[in-house]
């Protein structure tokens, strides 16, 4: 019987509490909800709507901004998110009181700041009032970190998820995309100190980088009493103080492998080989002062002799011993080689002022005869290789430089590089190299891309964003061999962005079935835009001058055409855009501004969009003789046909707006001697189909020839002009090469 009492006892507690539920009004609750967490966090709180969860108990919140504290200015608050739930004690409810035990934040965005003065916004609360932060929970967050004492631009992360307890331990799991990696951090804050560790786990690495931390702070500075970086079996230890933006720290590794320290470059996003091996050994013991942005370095670092190895370099790289001395001003590396097959490079640096604004850099570099494989398997030893790039040849350099400025000279004989940024290999016959004014020279240099061959010189600058001017003197280009598939997104940020700016000069361009000759043009290629301004050419004959822009990005090649053009042979020009024989011929002058996207086996004219204004006089309209289709339309009584198959143009006018191939008119304009012909249509240029409506005006002299009362009965007097002309309003319909004229019905009710 009690088991019984206890059971409905407990379905009347699940009842009060689902009826409580629905009665309650949560936005009852909105003003000591508000103040509370105001009070705890120490800033401005607002929200919206709000409605009770009974289980567990909680509060659903929309729209909830928490401000920033005071004495910190942003455009944004420290926090906002559209749904928030805050989990309540069940008693002081009931005693209408707020006690939050975890708030949980559902997508929220977060902007960390960190002021002039060393402050951050994320404690710039009421210590005392405050009584510590509640329990909390975010899934899917945002954070924003600006950092106006380092004067750093800002950084944004996203995916965040973390929770904070109540014993004040806060764990959290990031995606770092810039890095390619997720980073985690477990941490437990008792007062002033802070211990726990921070992992990151890049993508592909091999092993993550653990910092296990114990730090102290007090007020803007803080101590680390024990701070100690791992990757693999490279152990760096970091002692002393930040205060602010201010560093007095010093810095340990001793015989750490070099192979652990490449994969911290790797982290940072340089590429290596996935099984690179690499033997040597590194120490290092650095005081660090200056400031985050200015470091200033003291102390030295030691390699010992290392070889690497992988099944990407064709042989193993070797380096001789590396010593570096650091001081407050100069960093000085000592002479020293790097080898693989026959390649040797020797070479030797120092920097002064380098963590000024501008530092200066003396150095030398030498190889003699090296194959560019040999080279890029050095690069990719010690991940400086560029994504995707591929070379062979031989280079010959002896490079000195002094305060950014370079001299020397070298030679390149046979060499050949590819990447995926460029649409072919360039194959370099050769070339003579100087080095100066910051500048690399190519001077005498014999090339080829794909089927084009030529001549010219070449100034390089620099070789992280290379920008290139150039003259270059060539046979022939054709358009399809430039086309430049779209690559997959870099997973590093070290393949090539190219600029280059120029003249060329061109026997012969193949755009499509497009040829034009005697090119000239300056040029400027940047983000795989490639724009000839100014441009002249040959086509057909006649003359063409203007500008284009081909966006080799895309496949096929998209291409925007500006044209001022002059007695260019009409049929040619039509056979390019369209199969099959040309219905007129002769020069043809005018102006155009088009696009179109030659594709192979695809009519260029289906990709044709624009606008084009054409003016013709002596041409010709072949496989039709005007007069005689205009006499059949008309039913003009005693006319002799003509025994022409075409007709004379004398004079010729109309513009054309072109969208996917098809040319619309509406100003028309021919005379062809014995009459004059205006209308309004459409041009199918890639199916060669016609739908126009046309107007004839047959002279005196056509009329002379027809016996009056001759024109067909009621037809005569609907076609009789006011000045004895005949007019005739007609349809034409079929293709460029089978035209059909008909009377216009419409046009010819009118007229009665």
């Amino acid at each position: 019987m009690s088991y019984r009492k206890g059971l409905a006892a407990v379905a009347l507690l699940l009842t009060a509490l689902v009826a409580c539920a629905l009665l309650f009004d949560a936005n009852r609750l909105r003003g000591p909800l508000l103040a509370t967490l105001e009070k705890r966090l120490g800033r401005p709180v607002a929200a919206g709507p709000m409605s009770l969860k009974l289980f567990p108990l909680s509060l659903r919140v929309a729209d909830v901004v928490i401000g920033q504290p005071v004495g910190f200015v942003s455009s944004n608050p420290f926090l906002e998110a559209k749904e928030v739930f805050v989990h309540l004690a069940l008693l002081p409810l009931l005693r209408g009181e707020i006690d939050v035990l975890e708030v949980k934040l559902q997508a929220p965005a977060v902007e960390l700041i960190r002021d002039d003065a060393g402050r951050w916004n994320d404690a710039a609360g009421s210590a005392a009032d405050s009584g510590g932060l509640p329990a909390f929970t975010i899934t899917g967050g945002s954070l924003a970190v600006t950092d106006r004492l380092a004067q750093t631009p800002p950084d944004r992360y996203a995916g965040i998820d973390a929770r904070w307890d109540s014993q004040h331990r806060l764990t959290a799991r990031l995606r770092l995309e810039t890095l390619h990696a997720h980073a985690s951090l477990d941490s437990l804050y008792t007062g002033a100190l802070a211990r726990g560790t921070f992992t990151l786990q890049a993508d592909g690495a091999k092993q993550p980088l653990t910092v296990a931390f114990d730090l102290e702070h007090s007020g803007p500075t803080w101590r680390a009493r024990q701070l100690t970086a791992t990757l693999g079996a490279l152990t760096l230890a970091v002692a002393g103080t930040v205060t602010g933006s201010q560093l007095e720290l010093t810095a340990k590794t001793e015989k750490a492998p070099v192979g652990d320290l490449l994969q911290l470059a790797a982290i940072f996003g340089r590429r290596l080989p996935p099984d690179l091996k690499v033997n040597g050994l590194l120490s290092a013991d650095l005081a660090i002062s200056g400031s985050t942005s200015q470091p200033l370095l003291n102390g030295r670092l030691e390699a010992s002799p290392s070889e690497f190895s992988s099944k990407e370099l064709a042989a193993p790289v070797r380096a001789s011993a590396l010593r570096v001395a650091m001081t407050p001003t100069t960093l000085t590396a000592e002479p020293f080689t790097l080898e693989t097959g026959g390649a040797k490079l020797l070479a030797r640096a120092t920097i002064r002022d380098y963590s000024g604004k501008d530092p200066r850099v003396e150095a030398s570099l030498r190889t003699d005869g090296a194959r560019v494989e040999e080279l890029l398997a050095i690069a990719s030893a010690y991940g400086l290789r560029p994504a995707g790039l591929t070379g062979s040849g031989t280079v010959t350099l002896d490079l000195r430089i002094n305060n950014s400025l370079y001299s020397g000279s070298g030679s390149l004989r046979g060499v050949t590089l590819a990447a995926p940024a460029m649409p072919k290999p360039v194959h370099l016959d050769q070339a003579s190299v100087k080095f100066a004014a910051g500048s690399v020279i190519l001077d005498n240099a014999q090339f080829a891309i794909g089927s084009t061959h030529g001549r010219g010189s070449l100034t390089l600058q620099s070789f992280t964003r290379p920008q290139l001017n150039f003259q270059a003197t060539v046979d022939q280009i054709n358009t399809a061999e430039w086309s430049l598939p779209n690559p997959p997104p870099a997973k590093h940020k070290s393949e090539i962005a190219l600029t280059a700016s120029g003249t060329l000069t061109a026997g012969r361009i193949l755009c499509g079935n497009l040829p034009l000759e005697d090119v000239k043009a300056t040029v400027v290629y940047a983000g795989r835009q490639l724009r000839l301004k100014p441009f002249t050419a040959r086509l057909f004959g006649g003359q063409h001058a203007g500008a284009a822009t081909a966006d080799l990005g895309r496949t096929p090649v998209a291409i925007t055409l500006q044209s001022t053009f002059s007695n260019i042979e009409a049929a040619q020009l039509l056979a390019t855009a369209s199969p099959g024989k040309s219905f007129v011929s002769g020069p043809v002058s005018g102006q155009l501004n088009v696009t179109l996207s030659p594709a192979a086996g695809e009519p260029l004219a289906r990709t044709l969009n624009g606008y084009v204004e054409l003016q013709m006089a002596n041409g010709r309209m072949n496989g039709v003789q005007m007069l005689n289709e205009m006499a059949a339309v008309g039913k003009l009584l005693g006319f002799m046909n003509k025994r022409e198959t075409f007709t004379e143009i004398v004079d010729f006018r109309s513009t054309f707006a072109i969208v996917n191939g098809v040319a619309t008119t509406k100003d028309l304009a021919l005379s062809f001697g014995a009459g004059q012909l205006t209308g309004e249509g459409t041009f199918g240029l890639a199916d060669q189909t016609l739908n126009l409506r046309l107007s004839t005006l047959l002279g005196r002299e056509v009329t002379a020839r027809i016996a009056p009362g001759r024109l067909g009965g009621i037809l005569g007097s609907i076609l009789a002009g006011p000045q004895g002309q005949i007019a005739i309003p007609t349809i034409v319909t079929g293709t460029f090469a089978q035209p059909r004229l008909a009377p216009d019905p419409d046009r010819l009710r009118m007229k009665r």
